[in-house]
């Protein structure tokens, strides 16, 4: 099973450089057991996912910091293979385990991995988000946020940074490739709470298959509703309007309480998409995502290597 831990997602202001450091080092501390390696990877900009220029700056002072000190053995990787090796790993294994990198001419395995990424603050910050994954459980032993001054920082970022984007900014994204299309919409666009039954449908224009994911509200929480316990992935024919629910399928999707906007999106390609087993929580008919939303987009993206890939969303507004 996949979770993840934050013990500080706090936002973190007023504090110098080095104190944002020791105060990530202090939390490590009190989570390291005896022996653990800790690979230190790099500092990503948020604009693109290319290595930031504060790259050196920032890890250079972190795994000063680190060295010597607590439980650890720290290890910087300078390869940026190696970085990317590791890194891969850990967002495609699914469950974790073991896994060697080089490092100074031999081989090292890591309990723990460090990595972040700079974002656009308000006002004359930039926030630095910085991260500890468990290498053999994928779990986040620790999140923190930073927001530092821009003129700690003697480089212009405006090509490394954007501004962060709440869960529904970041789901309404549509990517399409290889020029498959797809549209979704609801009979209305408003529901009774605990009476309504939503009715999606779903085009394509070409035979294509599907999943469709519910946001709900901004609290980044993901659902599958389809497929789900009481329907497989089925296949959708080429210019065929498909309504979820059928007329001869066994399940309904029901508008719940609270009041508010949801946001649901639908995945296709045209070989059949999934996500990691481990991170679906089976709740009786219809599954919880255990992730972001950042995460579910990954998963989804990545499992159609071949062929067309579109997504498009729809909102829906519940009322009492």
């Amino acid at each position: 099973m996949i979770s993840i831990l934050i013990l500080s997602g706090l936002l973190i202001s007023g504090l110098s450089f080095d104190q944002a450091i020791g105060s990530l080092a202090d939390t490590l501390s009190k989570k390291a057991g005896q022996g653990k390696v800790l690979t230190i990877g790099a500092i990503y900009c948020s604009q693109n996912d290319s290595v930031s220029p504060l790259n050196e700056l920032i890890l250079g002072k972190i795994e000063e910091e680190l060295t010597g000190k607590y439980n650890l053995r720290v290890v910087r990787l300078t390869d940026t293979k190696e970085v990317q090796k590791l890194e891969e790993f850990l967002s495609t294994s699914g469950t974790g385990g073991e896994v060697q990198v080089s490092s100074g001419g031999g081989k090292i395995t890591p309990d723990w991995h460090l990595s972040g990424k700079i974002w656009e603050s308000e006002g004359d910050n930039y926030l630095l988000q910085l991260w500890v994954t468990d290498v053999h459980t994928l779990q986040r032993v620790i999140t923190k946020n930073f927001e530092v001054p821009k003129r700690m920082f003697p480089k212009n970022l405006s090509a490394c940074v954007s501004k962060i984007k709440t869960p529904a900014e970041l789901f309404i994204e549509n990517v399409h490739k290889g020029g498959l299309k797809i549209a979704l919409s609801s009979e209305r666009a408003n529901f009774k709470a605990g009476e309504d039954t939503v009715y999606l449908k779903v085009k394509a224009n070409r035979d294509c298959y599907i999943l469709v994911y519910d946001l709900y509200r901004d609290l980044g929480e993901l659902y599958q509703i389809y497929p789900n316990s009481y329907s497989s992935q089925m296949k959708i024919p080429a210019g065929e309007e498909v309504t979820i629910p059928s007329q001869n399928d066994t399940f309904k999707i029901v508008a719940m309480a609270p009041p508010g906007w949801d946001i649901i999106k639908v995945f296709a390609c045209e070989k059949p998409l999934h996500v990691p087993k481990e991170k679906l929580e089976d709740l009786g008919g219809y599954y919880k995502y255990k992730g972001s939303v950042r995460e579910l987009l990954r998963d989804v993206r990545k499992s159609c290597d071949k062929g067309g890939y579109a997504e498009d969303c729809v909102f829906i507004r519940i009322k009492y």
